[in-house]
């Protein structure tokens, strides 16, 4: 990866884009895949998408993200099967799939 590359494309984009934050987002699948190197660690925000889903099963069990990775949240196989058609359906009605 070549990060002077990609740490010049973010600069061009804020300068294109005057007044407007632009920001670099890193989503891993859990915390031990966050190799956590510079410069990445100081100019990019870090998600755990394991975190995330946790998350929002608290708190927005009808977010497109949450139907969308269920398949790697959802341990008994055949739970899932039971909940696949109301998580097809979730993701269809979300307003967020429709922008």
């Amino acid at each position: 990866m070549d990060t002077d590359k990609h740490l010049y494309e973010m600069a061009v984009i804020q300068q294109e884009h005057a007044g407007r934050e632009a920001q670099g987002i890193l989503i891993f699948g859990s915390k031990p895949l966050d190799p956590a190197t510079a410069p990445w660690s100081q100019v990019v925000s870090v998600y755990y998408l394991d975190e995330m889903l946790t998350e929002l099963e608290k708190t927005s069990l009808d977010h497109p993200l949450l139907a969308l990775f269920q398949p790697l949240i959802e341990k008994d196989t055949n739970g899932f099967k039971r909940k696949r058609p109301s998580t097809i359906l979730r993701l269809k009605r979300s307003p967020q799939t429709n922008a």
